[in-house]
């Protein structure tokens, strides 16, 4: 069920995403276990759905906490109401999308399920305009409802509207398994071949369709549209990457043994630097590498450059079972992350993923996929890097760092002073041994009392260490007695 960090299906998730955490008595579920429903109409985006225009309603339930051996949830009771602004029932003609009454059990791995509905464009034409409420019910639970609207579409459309129906139309053609219809209903809107939206929605059915080389170039487009657009931001939307690695994973094939993985041990203690954003190359069959390692987007921007280095300090991990919550925020000698840059995040128009989250006292409540703290750009390939400082620069024995989803892919820790002179405190594999439900993590080095003051704290990551989206949300750094 994964396509991406959030839970990946929440990521997606416009406005119009209503989220509730609750506790429900789940067929192989204990009480209070939470459990989080989101309903969209659409995709997210408008909360107004216009007569005459395919209709998509998606239901996702995501398990957001550690349950051992996961829950069994039978996609028969989620179920989905839609009712008049009077209360009255709306018997829709909504017609499901693939399995709705299989079990399927949520975990570690696969922790979310999605349900689709659809109407075509006669059958929401039948609909009367009107306010409507829709809300998914679990197991006698219901969640908020979502508010939304069914207008007659407009006479004249804008450019907004052009591009969202012919996304609807092509969308629903692919979920009904008519691939023609959907290439079609793109290829119509004169405005596809610039626009991001139509463009991913081609790169899907040239992927359904085999064609991979002409869904690498579709997603080249969409990066090259993305870049002239945000030109300050330069991590493109986590969809086009995602669709980007799948075309390449189809034509760069896996020498002997894998791909490599990242190096960052670096020369002499000094930080490697990585060349800056560009386009993956498209392959030809007679260049097409077979060797090489993949890439599925762009590669982090480079480590900001250090004035000289200093001598290191040899430091140890510290046991997990040592640490926990509340002892490390009862840390008298402990001081919270004041700032924080790093080499790449999540792109998003809600600001969620930044640095900054990674800033503060730790707010992330489960382990799982989370809005509240740092996330990189890339899934499993590639390196990172996030740099932390503190307001008041100290004599340094340690710093604790709280890994809140796929922790382990930690692989070096420096300290900075406040002049810029950098000190490798340790470097290696993070021994952390993932266990059978995820967990909130603490990753901790400890030095002898540093004679030099630690203004900042620099964490590398190895993205391809451990499976999954990686993310950060608090790091301590520990004063010397």
């Amino acid at each position: 069920m994964r396509s991406g960090p959030l839970p990946p299906l929440l990521r997606t998730v416009g406005l119009a995403l209503l989220f509730a955490v609750i506790g429900s008595r789940l067929a192989g579920a204990t009480p209070d276990v939470p459990i989080a429903l989101a309903l969209t109409l659409n995709d997210g985006g408008k909360a107004t759905a216009y007569r005459g225009w395919p209709l998509i309603v998606r239901a996702d339930a995501v398990i957001t906490a550690n349950v051992p051996g996961g829950v069994q949830l039978d996609r028969s009771a989620l179920a989905l109401t839609i009712v008049s602004s009077t209360g009255a029932a709306s018997n829709w003609p909504l017609r499901p999308v693939g399995d709705v009454t299989g079990p399927i059990r949520l975990n570690a791995e696969v922790d979310s399920v999605r349900l689709t509905w659809l109407l075509t464009a006669e059958q929401s034409a039948a609909i009367p305009p009107g306010t409507y409420v829709g809300s998914v019910t679990w197991a006698g639970r219901k969640s908020p409802g979502l508010k939304f609207s069914v207008v007659d579409a407009p006479a004249s459309l804008d450019a907004d509207d052009r591009v969202r129906r012919a996304q609807l139309r092509s969308e629903v053609a692919l979920l009904s398994g008519d691939v023609d219809a959907a290439l079609a209903a793109v290829q119509a809107e004169p405005a596809a071949n610039e626009t991001i939206a139509l463009l991913l929605q081609l790169a899907r059915i040239q992927e359904r369709r085999g064609e991979f080389q002409e869904m690498l170039r579709t997603t080249q487009r969409a990066l090259t549209i993305f870049r002239r657009q945000a030109p300050k931001s330069f991590h493109p939307p986590e969809a086009i990457l995602d669709l980007q690695a799948k075309a390449l994973a189809q034509l760069v094939k896996p020498p002997p043994g894998g791909f490599p993985k990242a190096n960052l041990k670096g020369t002499s203690g000094s930080p490697r630097t990585v060349p800056p954003v560009t386009a993956a190359p498209l392959p030809t069959p007679a260049s097409a590498p077979s060797t090489a390692p993949r890439s599925a987007g762009p590669v982090v921007a480079p480590v900001p450059a250090v004035s000289k280095t200093g001598a290191p300090s040899e430091g140890t991990i510290v046991p997990a079972a040592e640490l926990n919550d509340e002892k490390v925020r009862a840390e008298v000698a402990g001081q919270w992350a004041s700032a924080a840059i790093a080499g790449s995040f999540q792109n998003n128009p809600n600001n969620y993923y930044t640095p900054a989250r990674a800033i503060g006292e730790p707010k992330v409540v489960y382990a799982g996929y989370n809005t509240e703290a740092w996330c990189p750009a890339q899934q499993n390939t590639g390196e990172d890097w996030l740099e932390l400082s503190f307001a008041t620069p100290k004599r340094a024995s340690g710093i604790r760092v709280r890994q809140t989803f796929n922790p382990g892919a930690i692989v070096r820790v420096e300290a900075i002073e406040p002049d810029g002179t950098l000190h490798l405190w340790w470097q290696g594999n993070d021994p952390y041994k993932r266990p059978a439900t995820r967990e909130i993590a603490w990753f901790a080095v400890k030095v002898p009392p540093t004679p030099y003051l630690v203004a900042k704290v620099r964490l590398s990551l190895n993205l391809a260490a451990v499976p999954g989206w990686k993310q950060i949300d608090a790091v301590q750094l520990v004063s010397a007695p």
